[in-house]
């Protein structure tokens, strides 16, 4: 059976809807309620956590900026190739107020014939930086995904091989660490 509904009744039940969804999310269905009895006098969030204090089991909502490092952060947790000589094994994100701030564990591939243990190198540093900073580049591309609007002087990316501090990419610069 079909049941025919005046396009008025309908708008009035959308109308009705919509303010009925205002009212509890302005806080008014929590001030009727007694939930909020005045500014200053907030109760204490819920302790959610038993193994915490209560303030970790408070609300925060997060910026989209912190949505997207999140996001980021989520994607870069799987092994992805950057370049022929190397893959990302992991890459987080955190917004700051000046830039954006990557870490980026890569792996050498086969291909990449000059890494020694501990991050280290069996050439200068200024023969492996080309290599490097196309490696760089992808991962900051792959950051450009999260963020379109982000530019290559607003990011500094620490950089890792295999868990071990290389250098840092800032502002377009490699920097890579000292060999001893």
């Amino acid at each position: 059976m079909i049941r025919k509904i005046p396009i008025w009744a309908a708008l009035a039940a959308c109308v009705a809807s919509f303010a009925a969804g205002a009212f509890a999310f302005s806080g008014g269905i929590a001030s009727a309620q007694g939930g909020e009895k005045g500014p200053g006098t907030e109760a204490p969030p819920a302790k959610e956590y038993s193994y915490l204090p209560p303030q970790y089991g408070g609300a925060h909502i997060p910026t989209v900026a912190e949505w997207q490092a999140l996001r980021l952060t989520a994607m870069g947790a799987g092994r992805l190739g950057l370049t022929k000589y190397f893959s990302r094994n992991q890459m987080t994100a955190q917004v700051g107020p000046d830039r954006l701030e990557l870490t980026c564990n890569m792996v050498p591939l086969a291909a990449w014939k000059h890494s020694l243990p501990g991050g280290k190198f069996n050439v200068p540093n200024e023969q492996v930086a080309p290599a490097i900073t196309e490696a760089v580049k992808v991962a900051i591309g792959d950051a450009r995904y999260f963020f379109p609007e982000v530019q290559e002087k607003d990011v500094r990316v620490r950089l890792y091989i295999e868990g071990n501090s290389i250098g840092v990419y800032e502002a377009g610069t490699l920097k890579l660490n000292p060999q001893k």
